[in-house]
């Protein structure tokens, strides 16, 4: 998902299979005062896609959402 407003802004859920094991990473980038843009990856839910669930994916764009909107 990316921002009407700014490019730069977005959160995404991909699967990651440039290590050893496959895992599912979250990715999400905001723009801050200045033009300050800070990017961050994290694992969602356990990492493992197999026992990934719909509340992982839920919980994880409901929180990336909610800081992208500033609240």
């Amino acid at each position: 998902m990316m921002s009407d407003r700014r490019s730069t802004d977005f959160v995404e859920i991909a699967l990651d299979t440039s290590g050893h094991a496959a895992r599912v990473v979250g990715h999400t980038s905001r723009t801050g005062r200045g033009g300050n843009v800070t990017e961050y990856e994290q694992t969602v839910g356990g990492g493992d896609p197999a026992a990934l669930t719909e509340d992982d994916v839920l919980t994880f764009l409901l929180r990336e959402i909610e800081g992208l909107l500033g609240k």
